[in-house]
Order: C-alpha cells, then structure tokens, then sequence
C-alpha cells in the first residue's frame, strides 16, 4: 500500500513518469494504452500533459550528448526532503565556442559581419545525428519536447515590461537587442513559451513552466536600487557630453530632476551614507517583485533573509582599493560611504540648481521627456549644470560599479524564492504545484550562489562538471560525460563527496 500510495505521488504530483518503469508490465501497459487513445483521438478529456510524459516514458528519446556547447558548468543536486532535482548549468557570457560545428543552434548560422548567430533560411536547417556534441539551445529543446517529467525551467531573463502598448508581452526583437550570444539564443527560443498566446504553438514549450528569474531592472516608483543600477549601465564615461551613450546617462538624471524624485534620492543617500547594508535591505524588501516570491515561498521568510544578510555582509565587509587623491584602501561598505557623502556634500552645495529646470510632460509621463539635442543644448547654455551632473554621475556610478555584487542577490533571492513556493495552479491546469525537476540557466557568478545554497540546505551533490584548472572562461564546450544521462532519469541511487 506505501508502494502505491508514493507511485501515485510521483505520477500525480510531481509529474514524473519515472517510476512506471518498476511497475509491472500489465500494469505500465495499460497506463500507455489508455493515454495513447486519448492523444491521437484527441478526445480533449484527462490530464493530457500527464499522458504525453507517459508515452514520452515509453519512446525514451530525451537526448544524450558528451559535449553541450553555451555553458561552462553543470552541477546536479538532489533532495530526499523536498523531492526536488536541480540541474544548474553556469555561463560565461559571450560568443566564443569550443565545440567544433556547434556554435549556433541548428536553425541559426554564425554571422561573420555581426559576429553573433543569426536566423538561417529553412531551407538550410539541417540537424547532425551524428555529432557527439549539441548546442545548448538545440539541447533544451529535444528534452523538453521528449521529456518524461515536467521540468521548471529557470532563465537568466528580465521580465517583459508591462504597459498599455505591450500587455506584459516581449517585444518580437527582444533577443536580437542584446548581444550574449549563447543565452540570447536560449531567449529567441523560450520565450514564446513564457507568452500564454505563443507556448501552445512549439511543441517543446508543452512539457514545461519557463520563468524568468533577472529581476534587477524591475522598476517600480520609489524603487532607488534600480534606478542606480540604470545610472551604472549609463555611465561608463561620465565627462564627454557628445557621446550619445553619456547623454542616455544625462537623459537618465536630467529626467529625474524633479522635487519628489531627488527627495528620494536625498534619503536614499543619506541611508547610504549612514548605513549602507540596512539601505540595501531596505530597498530589496521593497522590490515588488521579490516581496511577492517570499511571501509565496514556504520557506521560513526569516529563514532567506538571514542567508540574504550573511551574503551582504561577506561582500561588503571584502577589501578594495580605488584612487582618490592617492590610493586608498577600505572595505566596500566605507567605500559606499564615502561616495554617498561626496553626493550628500554636492546636493547641499547646489540645492536650487535643479529645481530650476522645467520638466517636460509627454503623454502623461514624466521620465524619459528630453531628447538627446535637447539634452546637449541644455547643457551648452547652463554650464553650472553640466559640472553639477558630471560630478553627480561620476559619484553615482562609483557606488554602483561597487555594488555590482549586491544587485546581483536580488535576482539570486528571487530565483531562490520561486524555487521554493507553491504556485496557484487549478485542476485543470495539468501542472505540478511546485518545481520538482528543475533545470537554472544563468551566469555563472549566480550559479555558484544557487549550488552554495542548495549545498547548505540539505542537497546531494549528485554530479559536478566544471571548467578545469587553467581552461580558459571563454571556452565554451562543456564535456557532461561523467554527467548521469538522460536527465531526470528518476532520484539519484548515490551521491558524490
């Protein structure tokens, strides 16, 4: 009767066909029968996700390579507890590729003018059965599609932005604006699968929840933290007003000149100042995005934000050295102080220089009013404002280049978070309440942070596959040999040390 009673957990909870395979033969007969006359008479009736995993377990076609170009490590975690299996691969981002022939998916070409992978004609599409090695994105797709458990798919990916225009929808270019190669490919194939109206339409998108996870440019209202993290990739050159990347930093602060946005700023600041590590706390509590999946997880919330703190403090307690009329050498924390005192100190000495500017009002919306020219001839006429936005921005970067780590764990306690909940799925969804198989695709800085966790909360380490000492970061061919294969092929028998 225990027997019975876990088959049935496995099956109808987890969805994991795997344990089909210990039953009899009568009795796994009938379960593919039964399912396989439901499919192909498409009788529209039964959990019809649950029988395509059942005839899925009996093709037993989920892919099997040694060499998986895109990442530069996996790691396999088990736990008896939770009954959970996560697949972690890391990625450095770029182009470069090591597996020989496989640098693009098989549908996408390597561009030799713009250097990235591009879409191929269909008539060029061709797939190599014979390769011992796959592109990351072709891999994904052959188990998904031929997967006998239903796999969460958690991807390094910003949500789309919602808006009247979009509906919460990805733009159709979105993958093509960024240049990450190998996860920009994985982007270009699954979303269509995150968008209710396109996931019915690709057959590898059935079997799977694919969610995105980088929710470090969510921006709400009051949200200081990104709006930092904004001026950080605006920045990179704070003293050239010509160059059209430092007028998106101009436009950036310019556009946030008003009297309720730098009452903001001015408190966030002087937070900083005073204490940098209960300001960053402050802020992550207040992501709306990161709120709602801790609330969600049924993880003790106390429980993440304790290992969310020690994070913190390992980082801001690390040395570093920066020149500021001679090297001077501190830890991260007293560096954030510092800078956060120069802003204080020069908002103080300029309170009306911004207040002077008339904002302007575009449809309703304040941010994001001036054009570029606009911009520029602002600054050619109030050259007391061009020197007060250089400082302010090569301040403000300053802060945020130092705090790259630590925006960074706001994506990794959100993935944490969602990684452990409980979503609101109704009967007839045909998807299990929680992500028992799992597969995270992300960089590998955060990768590293999800095994840490993972390791510290109980799991089996049950494979490792990393870049060996010396390999360079950018060579991408990941040898998965000693990886146990195909995946989710049922709860590991022994772990490794």
């Amino acid at each position: 009767m225990t027997d019975n009673v876990e088959n049935n957990y496995d099956i109808c909870n987890r969805y994991d066909t795997n344990i089909l395979n210990d039953l009899d033969e009568n009795t796994r007969s009938l379960f593919e029968e039964i399912s396989e006359k439901c499919i192909d008479r498409n009788l529209g009736i039964g959990n019809t996700t649950l029988m395509k995993l059942i005839l899925n377990n009996r093709k037993n076609k989920k892919p099997s390579f040694k060499k998986i170009s895109g990442p530069m490590s996996l790691t396999v975690h088990w736990s008896e507890e939770y009954k959970k299996m996560v697949y972690i691969f890391g990625e450095y981002h770029g182009y470069e590729n090591s597996c020989p022939d496989k640098e693009c998916p098989e549908d996408e070409k390597m561009s030799e003018k713009q250097k990235r992978c591009v879409k191929k004609p269909k008539k060029q599409v061709n797939k190599d059965t014979n390769s011992d090695s796959i592109n990351i994105v072709d891999y994904l797709k052959e188990l998904f599609k031929n997967t006998n458990v239903f796999i969460d798919f958690f991807l390094e990916l910003n949500p789309p932005e919602y808006s009247k225009k979009d509906e919460g929808k990805y733009p159709t270019d979105y993958a093509e604006r960024y240049q990450l190669s190998h996860i920009s490919s994985i982007w270009r194939h699954f979303i269509p699968c995150i968008n209710v109206e396109s996931r019915t339409k690709k057959d590898y998108c059935e079997l799977s929840r694919v969610h995105y996870i980088d929710v470090r440019n969510t921006y709400t209202e009051y949200d200081m933290f990104n709006k930092f993290h904004d001026i950080y990739h605006h920045s990179h050159n704070c003293y050239e007003i010509s160059n059209d990347l430092i007028l998106e930093t101009n436009m950036t602060f310019i556009n946030y000149y008003t009297d309720e946005y730098l009452d903001q700023f001015k408190e966030f600041i002087l937070e900083l100042e005073n204490n940098p590590k209960n300001a960053i706390i402050k802020e992550t509590k207040n992501n709306i995005y990161i709120k709602k999946e801790i609330d969600r997880s049924y993880l003790d919330n106390d429980r993440i934000y304790e290992w969310f703190e020690n994070e913190l403090d390992n980082y801001l307690n690390k040395n570093i050295i920066y020149h500021d009329n001679g090297v001077v050498r501190t830890t991260v924390s007293e560096y954030i102080k510092n800078r956060a005192n120069k802003i204080n100190s020069l908002i103080e000495d300029k309170p009306n220089i911004v207040h002077n500017i008339k904002i302007n009002q575009h449809n309703g919306e304040r941010y994001w009013a001036y054009t570029k020219n606009q911009v520029n001839n602002l600054f050619k006429k109030n050259k007391e404002l061009a020197e007060f936005n250089k400082q302010l921005c090569n301040f403000a970067s300053g802060i945020t280049s130092s705090m790259l780590n630590i925006f960074s764990l706001r994506m990794d306690i959100y993935t944490i978070s969602r990684l452990f909940k409980k979503f609101n799925v109704n009967s007839n969804s045909n998807q299990p309440d929680e992500a028992y198989n799992s597969i995270i695709y992300a960089g590998n800085a955060h990768s590293e942070v999800y095994r840490n966790f993972l390791t510290n909360n109980g799991f089996e380490l049950v494979a490792i596959k990393k870049h060996r000492e010396g390999q360079k970061k950018n060579e991408r061919c990941l040898n998965i040999n000693n990886i146990p294969q195909p995946f989710f092929t049922g709860p590991p028998l022994s772990s490794i040390s």
